[in-house]
């Protein structure tokens, strides 16, 4: 008579990762979070500074040489 096994792996796939594997795909993970916060942050500063150099464009009786290309764009893009 044959021996039925019934699993989740098919034949030929990987191992189970080691306890290392997983420390150091937990600790990449981690780095990934941390990094992406950081540019989370650096974003919302740049965009202060974006909104307040187009209220400073908008607030002036003429736009200078070439913002009004910027203006559109960043206009465009935030609302």
């Amino acid at each position: 008579m044959a021996v039925r096994t019934y699993g989740y792996r098919s034949a030929g796939a990987d191992p189970m990762p080691t306890d290392a594997e997983i420390d150091a795909q937990k600790e990449a993970d981690r780095q990934a979070r941390r990094q992406t916060i950081a540019l989370n942050k650096k974003a919302d500063a740049a965009l202060k500074v974006r909104r307040e150099k187009i209220g400073e464009y908008l607030s002036r009786k003429t736009l200078p040489k070439g913002a009004v290309g910027a203006v559109a764009e960043f206009l465009a893009s935030t609302m």
